[in-house]
This record gives structure tokens, sequence and C-alpha cells, in this order.
């Protein structure tokens, strides 16, 4: 699925049609985390393990800075530790895909 393309605008057009008939927020955003797990795994399914571990990260570090909202010296810069896992997350695998894909379009 590509974003010019029919299939994508039904997607498009049903996902939103669910998410607003949806009352409920904590319903809303899994109709999110549904939807777009399963259009990334239409475009490239092996990254799917991938965007499941960097959600998690986000969700459990934006729990930890939702906690720490006092103002004031803190412990731990926990905005700088996402940051730096994402990086080093996005290190390990853009270079894996980018040798990949440079091999498979030279043959």
């Amino acid at each position: 699925m590509n974003f010019i393309s029919i299939f994508y605008g039904l997607f498009l057009l049903s996902v939103l049609g669910i998410y607003w008939s949806l009352a409920q927020q904590k319903l809303r955003l899994w109709t999110l985390l549904i939807a777009s797990l399963v259009f990334y795994a239409s475009l490239q399914f092996q990254y799917i393990p991938l965007l499941l571990a960097l959600t998690y990260i986000n969700f459990r570090v934006g729990l930890e800075i939702g906690k720490n909202t006092s103002p004031g010296k803190h412990s731990l810069d926990w905005l700088k530790l996402k940051y730096t896992v994402q990086l080093f997350v996005l290190m390990l695998t853009v270079p894996a895909w980018y040798s990949k894909r440079k091999a498979s379009t030279s043959i």
C-alpha cells in the first residue's frame, strides 16, 4: 500500500470512520496502533518488531516524563534517554536496510 492509491484512501477513510465512531479514548488509541501496524506491515513486514519495540519504549518514557513534571532538577532526563535509545536503534537498522537495498538494486 502506498500513499497514492485507491486502497490507501479506502484504508484511511475506514480508519477515520472507526476512530470517530468509538467513544472511549482507550479504544481510539488501540485503533490507531493497530491501523499503523497494518499500514507499516503492508510496506515492510520485517520492521514490525522494531515498530512495536519503539512504541513500547516511547510509551514507557512518556509515562515516566508524565510522573516527573514538577519544576526543578531531576535525577534522570527521560527525554534525552528516549532520543538516545531511538538513535541507537536507528543506527543499528538503517545500515542493514541500506546495504540490503543496495545489493538488491545492483543485481
